[in-house]
């Protein structure tokens, strides 16, 4: 009886015992805060601490005790360096940090766990205990399913990757978190309908790695082949230039397709973009610039120079074009391809010009004053972003002309403000004028109280014309619908011109070009150059030389079915203009 009472005793003993060595194992895992004050208290203490912490790190059995001892590691390491171990060439924190970090591999979770957390686990990890973690993000991503997760996944491998390329980690652990990032940005855009564009700009925006970079240029160029709508282009060039800040910072060496992907895909959705008339920023999509190589430059400048040869520039486009211009002007001259910049400073000009003249909305009629004279100035477009100028000063106020000058080309000169023009005239014995032959032009145009004016002077070798005025008339307010472009505008319309009868046959002779020939009972007026505006689908028909050296212009618009035109007809020298209308007779 006794032996078993004994023996009883002796149980009952060891499980309270067991009981109490348990109870003291989970007292022994302290808290953040208590590991913090131990640690303060000297270096005894210190080390006291984290080797008994490191002793239990791989016992620790719940995610929310262990990881607020890893977020604690920074805190440690500075009470270390306040109790100068350095001096010792000690580091007691170093083994505690990869003791805690290699027991959290199984919790670590980058669709749910902070990026405060990530950054810390992965600066603090061995190479080892990274490569793991990525083993198990892979196997999670498989069961991903929610636009969420995906997210969080794709922001947790972005952090992970950062930090491990930061603090010098191994190839091999880097190339696992390249492939882990492939995976995830492959797998969202398979289901890209599902994301919005801003959550796959986000996703887009962390790329880092070369395969994931491959993955996401392959997309953008798929869905830039199919795409039409202009905000959709402009999003997939702020994915390019995205991108290109990562393709940046790339620590390792790219391979040739990725450094060609930018410029390749930024070329052709510039030239969707430019086509319809969007409005781009140019800072915007100075990333994407910067990663372009050599050749590619000389693309996108024969890819300008086909699109703006014969076309006017939108409004919208000039600043972009500007700036763009400037650039591609200095790299032809750093690659020694100088003798193309040409195209490059022409274009450079008409963007100067349509900048100031539609900057002071400077298109229409002035009454203008010669001396003791009174005359007329025209400043208008020909549709292809080239501007003429009819210049008239009447004799003693009646319509004889000493002077009637038009087709000056204009220039602009940024610095002083100034529009520079140059008329070359063959003489003729008809018209006693004509014996100058090289007149130019220099004018200013200001804008005050809703008054543009101008001032300048017409020259030649024997005589010097000052003259200034104020517009009586602006083209612009006269079309201000914006129309498409017809698809089949040749033929014969018939209508009037005010109330006079008139026929005009138009021929069609390039996808945005025309010429046209006007009758009426008393002529018959060639239009030799025609022309569509595309920022509002105008046609612009301009005449050659008329006799005294006049021209004359229809400026206007065809209905939506095609049939009917309506515009206003100029005539260089006139103070007004005409307005006509037209049906299509054949």
């Amino acid at each position: 009886m006794a032996r078993r009472l004994t023996f009883k005793l002796f149980l009952k003993m060891g499980m309270l015992f067991v009981f109490g060595i348990t109870q003291h194992l989970v007292a022994a895992t302290p808290t953040a805060e208590e590991v913090l004050k131990r640690a303060s208290l000297g270096r005894l203490e210190f080390i006291k601490v984290t080797s008994e912490l490191q002793g239990i790190a791989s016992q620790i059995s719940t995610k929310e005790e262990l990881f607020p001892l890893i977020e604690i590691i920074p805190k440690l390491l500075q009470v270390g360096i306040k109790l100068d171990f350095e001096s010792y060439g000690a580091n007691p924190v170093l083994s505690l940090s990869q003791a805690l970090t290699k027991s959290a591999i199984k919790w670590v979770r980058f669709a749910s766990d902070s990026p405060e957390f990530l950054r810390v686990f992965f600066q603090y990890a061995d190479n080892q205990t990274r490569y793991l973690a990525a083993q198990v993000q892979s196997d999670l991503l498989k069961r991903a399913s929610t636009v969420d997760e995906f997210m969080k996944l794709n922001v947790g491998i972005s952090i992970s990757l950062e930090v491990i390329r930061e603090f010098k980690s191994e190839a091999f652990v880097i190339g696992q978190y390249e492939e882990l990032q492939a995976e995830t940005v492959k797998a969202i855009l398979k289901q890209s309908r599902e994301f919005s564009v801003a959550q796959l700009g986000e996703v887009i925006h962390r790329v880092q790695g070369q395969i994931a970079m491959v993955e996401v240029f392959n997309f953008i160029q798929q869905r830039m082949v199919v795409t039409k709508e202009l905000r959709s282009l402009l999003e997939q060039l702020d994915w390019i230039a995205k991108l290109a800040v990562n393709l940046s910072k790339y620590p390792g060496n790219l391979s040739i397709a990725i450094k060609l992907f930018p410029g390749n895909l930024l070329i052709d959705g510039l030239g969707k973009v430019l086509i319809q008339g969007g409005s781009i920023e140019f800072e915007g999509l100075k990333s994407a610039f910067d990663a372009m190589m050599p050749t590619q430059w000389v693309e996108l400048g024969n890819m300008l120079f086909s699109l703006y040869r014969e076309q006017e520039v939108p409004k919208e486009q000039l600043s972009f074009l500007k700036n763009i211009l400037g650039v591609l002007k200095q790299k032809y001259e750093d690659f020694g391809i100088s003798e193309r910049t040409e195209f490059i400073t022409q274009l450079g000009n008409r963007i100067a010009v349509m900048g100031a003249i539609n900057e002071k909305d400077a298109e229409g009629i002035y009454d203008i004053t010669i001396g003791d004279k009174v005359g007329t100035f025209i400043l208008s477009s020909t549709g292809d972003g080239k501007y003429i100028i009819a210049f008239t000063m009447y004799q003693n106020g009646n319509s004889s002309y000493p002077v009637d000058y038009g087709f000056f080309y204009v220039a602009f000169e940024g610095q002083k403000d100034l529009f520079e023009a140059h008329h070359f005239a063959q003489g003729s014995p008809i018209y006693s004028h004509r014996a100058y032959q090289i007149w130019d032009m220099i004018f200013k145009i200001t804008m005050q109280d809703n008054q543009t004016s101008v001032e300048g002077k017409v020259t030649n070798n024997l005589v010097n014309l000052p003259f200034l005025g104020k517009q009586i008339l602006k083209f612009s307010p006269l079309i201000t619908e914006k129309r498409k472009i017809p698809k089949n505008l040749s033929g014969t319309y018939q209508g009037f011109l005010d109330d006079k009868p008139v026929e005009l046959t138009i021929t069609k002779d390039g996808p945005n070009s025309c010429m046209g020939k006007l009758v009426t009972q008393f002529i018959n007026l060639p239009f030799n150059y025609g022309t569509f505006r595309k920022s509002d689908g105008a046609l612009v028909l301009t005449s050659g030389e008329l006799d005294s050296y006049k021209w004359a212009q229809i400026k206007g618009q065809f209905s939506l079915d095609e049939l009917e035109f309506e515009g206003f007809y100029i005539l260089s020298g006139q103070r007004r203009i005409s307005k006509i209308t037209l049906k299509k007779v054949r």
